[in-house]
């Protein structure tokens, strides 16, 4: 599917690619090519296959969210899906190096230029007049899947706190490595969570050792 280029009303370069008629725009910061709510990849599948069952997302195969044509999209379940983006990214050492410096560079001008009487006044403007226009839109959270309207923010992802730690917890993003304060192995755990022990045969022998000692 091919994408088209084009400039905006306001001379920005825009990316279109048309399906069945309509036509979906690859806004600024996105990833995926878009129509409102409609997300291109989901419309190809639906149009060939039907409706897409709850707890299941359309996947690129080839990782290209450009190549929106039917046979590069499979169905897979949404767990697995976020968990698998969340460890390539964690294993890219080439994308974990670009972030590094990106937020590097970012962090020191970015200070600097919100610090200063020009960001202080750009801010305060900028809010005032966010505020007067700003009016509800309708996201798709991509935990759930459901269409919820909320006002613009940049940050509209998830219908709740509660599909936003579910998508957090499931994907990995809060992972961290451990020591079992029993064998010593490491494994795997959320950094919120209060779990020390590997597993729970390392859990009742620790638990064991301390009635043991009491007695």
């Amino acid at each position: 599917m091919e994408a088209i280029k084009r400039l905006d009303g306001n001379g920005r370069t825009l990316y279109v690619q048309i399906f069945n008629g309509k036509e979906y725009r690859l806004y600024n910061g996105e990833r995926y090519f878009s129509r409102g709510t409609k997300r291109l990849h989901r419309e190809v599948w639906k149009y060939f296959n039907g409706d897409i069952p709850k707890g299941y997302h359309v996947h690129h195969k080839d990782e290209n969210t450009w190549n929106n044509e039917i046979s590069n999209l499979e169905l897979i379940e949404m767990h697995t899906h976020l968990r698998l983006h969340a460890k390539e990214q964690n294993e890219n050492e080439e994308i974990l190096s670009q972030r590094r410096k990106n937020m590097a560079k970012a962090s020191k001008y970015a200070a600097e230029w919100h610090g200063s009487e020009e960001g202080r006044k750009w801010h305060s403007e900028h809010a005032k007049k966010q505020f007067a226009n700003a009016k509800p839109k309708e996201f798709v959270c991509e935990w759930c899947g459901k269409t919820f309207s909320a006002m613009p923010n940049g940050i509209n992802r998830f219908c709740s706190n509660k599909c936003k730690t579910a998508y957090r917890y499931y994907s990995g993003v809060d992972n961290e490595i451990r020591k079992c304060k029993w064998c010593g192995r490491e494994f795997t755990a959320n950094k919120y969570s209060r779990t020390w022990y590997c597993s729970k045969s390392c859990s009742g022998k620790y638990s064991a050792s301390v009635r043991n000692k009491k007695d």
